[in-house]
């Protein structure tokens, strides 16, 4: 079980009132007394920017980003607002176990179907949350998300946390990414062709901000089978992500598919994608293959929980992810969200300073960023104080 933390909180101070002024707080209304956030994330997420910022200037780039301000990009473009314990899309909850906070997203038809065999209960014929907060409440948190996440259910224990899976993937301290390889420390790789098989948004926003601090040309390719599922959602948004990008479609399950799809990588200075890593290499698709023809290229992989370790295949989006990281506010023992899916945007940029940073350096090396990771590291790691705002 998770300790709710407790402290040390301070009272309000200037990054009090950052919160207050970032505008993210004002997606979940009305804020409540007595709330405390993670103290040090605005200004990490500060850091983050300007050393985008300053990478950018080895390949001649000018750029100002403000990765606050990329947080709220999603919301910009659509009316809607959470409640505190739902989040801003609405898919998102934090439920009550019996011994601890979970953090359950429905953002899939599909997920609703698995009730029977994750709870054991019939499909709700509507709403589907009365039954999902009956079934878990008399159910350990460990338990439920075992049992979810085995089904491929986007369910994580809030966090903070210092489970097995992290300790795994980060023996000390908790870094924003992993790197395999070391960069050869040569040319900077200008201009680069950007291959991205990336989808919703942390991988697209790596994307842009590459467009933009080196010179990218992004190459989008999409399944048709199973296009992004962001086109779903607010067109503006879609396109704010990905207006400059080429896009190529191919047929994923098809032998003269996959072909295509190895000349693409083959080609590509940067790789970016979001699979799982079974998932790619049943397409013969991988880090390894992709520098077999392209010895330079930079691979960099943008999952829930991380290419390795325990928990590569689970998965997850921005708001769960986000919470099983410790990134959610907390009053009087209870659990919020922070944003709007902001472990998503959050990743993306942290993927883009990674990747800028391999690339400044010659390439050559496979970048493992994991949502929940970024998330983690933004609020301070396994065990953040926090600031009353």
């Amino acid at each position: 079980m998770n300790a709710v933390p407790t402290g040390p909180a301070t009272d309000p101070d200037p990054e009090a009132l950052a919160w207050r002024d970032s505008g993210l707080l004002d997606l979940h209304a009305p804020r409540t007394r007595n709330q405390t956030v993670p103290a040090g994330a605005l200004a990490r997420l500060t850091r983050v920017g300007e050393r985008i910022d300053l990478t950018a200037r080895d390949f001649d780039c000018e750029t100002t980003t403000d990765v606050v301000a990329l947080l709220l990009a999603r919301a910009q473009h659509v009316d809607a607002r959470g409640s505190g314990q739902v989040s801003v899309g609405g898919s998102a909850r934090l439920l009550r176990a019996s011994d601890d906070w979970i953090a359950v997203n429905l953002a899939r038809p599909d997920d609703v179907t698995l009730f029977p065999a994750w709870l054991g209960c019939a499909i709700p014929d509507d709403d589907p949350w009365p039954v999902l907060v009956a079934a878990v409440a008399d159910r350990r948190a460990t338990d439920v998300v075992a049992t979810g996440q085995d089904l491929g259910v986007p369910v994580a224990v809030v966090g903070p946390s210092d489970d097995d899976a992290l300790r795994e993937r980060h023996p000390g301290s908790v870094h924003p990414w992993l790197v395999d390889g070391p960069a050869p420390d040569a040319t900077p790789v200008r201009e680069p062709l950007v291959v991205d098989f990336s989808s919703l948004w942390a991988g697209p926003l790596c994307a842009r901000l590459l467009r933009a601090g080196c010179g990218a040309r992004v190459m989008k390719v999409e399944s048709t089978r199973r296009p992004d599922g962001a086109r779903a959602g607010s067109p503006g948004f879609y396109a704010a992500l990905h207006d400059g990008d080429e896009t190529v479609t191919v047929d994923f399950g098809s032998a003269d598919g996959r072909e295509t799809l190895q000349a693409l990588v083959a080609r590509a200075d940067v790789v970016i994608e979001g699979s799982r890593p079974r998932a790619l290499t049943q397409l013969g698709l991988s880090p390894a293959s992709g520098r077999a023809a392209h010895p330079g290229q930079v691979w960099t992989s943008i999952t829930a929980y991380g290419r390795t370790g325990s928990w590569s295949n689970r998965v997850g989006f921005g708001d769960d992810t986000a919470a099983a990281g410790g990134l959610v506010a907390w009053t009087n023992g209870e659990p919020a969200f922070l944003g709007d899916a902001i472990a998503d945007p959050i990743t993306g940029a942290l993927a883009a300073l990674a990747t800028l940073t391999a690339l400044a350096r010659g390439g050559g090396v496979t970048i493992d960023v994991a949502l929940r990771d970024a998330a983690c590291w933004t609020a301070g790691g396994r065990h953040p104080t926090r600031v009353r705002i």
